[in-house]
């Protein structure tokens, strides 16, 4: 299966009149007619009149030109303006452009466009110094490196669902993988997932994204029809832009965890999305095609036994900073013992002196918080901490998704005795 990162804008560009449209399928009239969405004022705000000239010119409009001393005000009343007369299809261009760029229009999306710049991060970091705005430094990525603005919009997707328990779960995956070369029928089986809550069977398409540290980044993206009245060109021209692509999920394959993460359809649909990676896109068959979910061991947290990391590795820290408990002794009440600040204290002695003795063997941890603080070395310029919050057996969310995270992940949980191992299914 050969995933491409391809240009996002040709993507775009050919979904358009792909589908039949007609005006029963779309949202009611407004004053008698279909109107393209007003422009975005915040972006046409924020960015610099070389960027909004640059985004226009882009869409083929005519007849705009933005002077650079326009005051803010006035530039956004120009460009209003300059957007309500162009073309519908040029409108629609340029509709496609203000939705991408103003998701990445944030300090997370331009953390996420750093990490996506790869080996041309210090190119894309020594320009973004150089431009006054998020809105100007998503917009100069979405015009001149469209590969790295998908990945980011990919891993921001990715980043902003993984940490959450209610729309993400990890799987055990093989140590090895190699993804099989069809992606065809993975595409089509996605599909007719997405379809048991759509009620018809969109076009998906599903990219691949090689990170830094090993692992892949499949983002799993379908077409679906805008919902507004607001949002459609004018009458007889709604094939212009009817369709647009979402987001659906994405999925992160390290050595030895799959995690899916779906903004849609629950725990339910997660793990049909996990088989049928592992079947289709992993090859492999039969019951190993349902990878079991994680099960960590949360007694682990208190023993006092270290956590040992590898020197390569530059791990300052592994602490164990919260943990709440019930005891018999206790009636089966929680207890929670917890630390915070810039340099916190492993609370595991401490939560044993409040257990005392005779409860500490009948304990049950049933929450916990493990930190790990990466100190500053080669491609760090700071200490990073990640931060691992385990609410279950089969729960553990983080807070960044990044190199750090992926290691400790793939290499650590294991080694420090929080994964319970599974019992390979029977063939």
């Amino acid at each position: 299966m050969h995933f491409v990162a391809g240009d996002h804008r040709l993507h775009r560009a050919d979904m358009v009149g792909r589908l039949p449209v007609t005006a029963s399928a779309c949202a009611p009239r407004v004053a008698g007619e279909f109107r393209l969405a007003q422009g975005p004022r915040q972006l046409y705000r924020h960015c610099e009149p070389a960027t909004l000239q640059a985004l226009f010119d882009d869409a083929d409009a005519a007849d705009v030109h933005f002077a650079s001393d326009t005051a803010p005000k006035a530039k956004a009343n120009l460009a209003q303006a300059a957007f309500e007369r162009q073309a519908p299809h040029v409108r629609s261009r340029l509709q496609a452009a203000f939705f991408d760029i103003g998701a990445l229009a944030n300090d997370l999306g331009e953390a996420c466009l750093r990490e996506a710049a790869g080996p041309r991060r210090a190119e894309v970091t020594a320009h973004f110094a150089s431009l006054r705005s998020s809105h100007d430094r998503a917009a100069w990525v979405w015009l001149e490196h469209p590969d790295i603005f998908e990945h980011a919009r990919a891993m921001m997707f990715f980043q902003r669902h993984s940490t959450s328990t209610r729309l993400a779960d990890a799987f055990e995956a093989p140590a090895t993988f190699a993804l099989t070369s069809d992606i065809e029928p993975l595409e089509q089986r996605i599909g007719e997932i997405i379809a048991l809550s759509l009620g018809e069977r969109p076009r998906v398409k599903i990219e691949r994204h090689d990170m830094d540290d090993g692992t892949v980044l499949l983002p799993i993206t379908h077409e679906e029809l805008w919902t507004t009245a607001s949002e459609f060109t004018e009458e007889g021209d709604l094939d212009a832009r009817a369709w647009r692509i979402v987001h659906h999920a994405a999925i992160k394959i390290e050595s030895g965890v799959l995690t899916v993460a779906a903004e849609r359809g629950g725990a339910a649909r997660r793990a049909e999305l996990c088989k049928a990676v592992a079947e289709l896109g992993l090859g492999l068959s039969g019951d190993l095609a349902r990878l079991p979910p994680l099960t960590y061991n949360l007694q682990r947290f208190l023993d006092l036994a270290p956590f040992s990391t590898d020197p390569a590795h530059s791990i300052g820290a592994v602490t164990v900073t919260s943990l709440k408990v019930s005891a018999p002794g206790l009636a089966d009440k929680l207890i929670e013992v917890s630390t915070s600040g810039a340099n916190p204290s492993d609370v595991r002695q401490l939560m044993l002196e409040k257990l005392g003795p005779t409860d500490r063997a009948l304990a049950t941890v049933k929450a916990a918080e493990l930190r790990v603080v990466f100190s500053p070395g080669s491609g760090r310029a700071r200490s990073r901490a990640v931060r691992l919050l385990f609410s279950g057996p089969s729960s553990c969310r983080v807070q960044l998704d990044c190199a750090e995270e992926a290691l400790v992940r793939s290499h650590y949980l294991k080694r420090w005795g929080l994964l319970v191992p599974q019992l390979a299914p029977a063939r």
